[in-house]
């Protein structure tokens, strides 16, 4: 899409999933019920990402306490997605 190269989740079985993919990519958009933080950790250095967008938030991997807790150097690479949130490219 407008030459970045994006990887685009519905519901996966496990953060495992996220690396049955070859990157790089500009973004992921990814649906977090089933994945652990350290998952999406690894997908940002696996993949080095612009940004990683969070779907489908769920309370079972206490994603909301944990993206709020992260260093400011890493929080930048992830944004929680909001209702009728759309990306620019």
């Amino acid at each position: 899409a407008g030459g970045k190269s994006i990887l685009y989740t519905a519901d996966i079985g496990s953060g495992d999933d996220l690396f049955l993919f070859d990157g790089p990519f500009d973004y992921i958009i990814s649906e977090t019920t089933h994945i652990q933080p350290e998952k999406l950790l690894q997908a940002l250095v696996r993949y080095e990402p612009e940004t990683i967008f969070l779907t489908h938030i769920d309370d079972e991997y206490k994603l909301n306490g944990w993206h709020s807790h992260l260093d400011k150097k890493i929080k930048r690479y992830f944004r929680i997605a909001e209702e009728g949130m759309e990306l620019e490219i």
